[in-house]
């Protein structure tokens, strides 16, 4: 509850704090007079003895736990990258490629092709008729 009650109050000074700067805000002199009013209110806390939170105190309570004593950090696990570095061709490139190729003589369809006997289109077609068949 005592929680509830400081974070309201919290809350209620910012704002009150963010309306006092949007007011002051387009007058120079009122700004002055914020700034001034800032550093009289910090003066008068020093002397009751009201000590500021320092960054890692109010970081620690906004996060819910402290920070530990010892931070341990593991490397990470060693990948392997080989044969990742190969790019894909465009259609262009292939083709190109394709051209600078010799022709080959395909003794199943009888063509100079860029096939042979083992890689012949023909030969696939009729591989796959008889499968059907059986």
């Amino acid at each position: 509850m005592k929680e509830k009650n400081k974070s309201q109050l919290l809350t209620t000074a910012w704002g009150a704090f963010f309306e006092v700067m949007h007011y002051a805000e387009p007058n120079e002199e009122d700004l002055k007079i914020v700034i001034e009013m800032c550093n009289d209110m910090k003066k008068k806390m020093a002397v009751s003895g009201a000590k500021a939170i320092s960054k890692t105190k109010d970081l620690e309570s906004f996060v819910g736990c402290s920070l530990p004593d010892e931070i341990k950090i593991h490397l990470p696990n060693p990948f392997n990258t080989k044969g990742s570095g190969k790019r894909i061709k465009g259609g262009k490139e292939v083709a190109m490629d394709q051209q600078q190729k010799r022709q080959r003589h395909c003794s199943v369809c009888g063509q100079y092709a860029y096939h042979d006997a083992r890689n012949c289109p023909v030969k696939e077609k009729k591989s796959l008729i008889q499968e059907d068949v059986f």
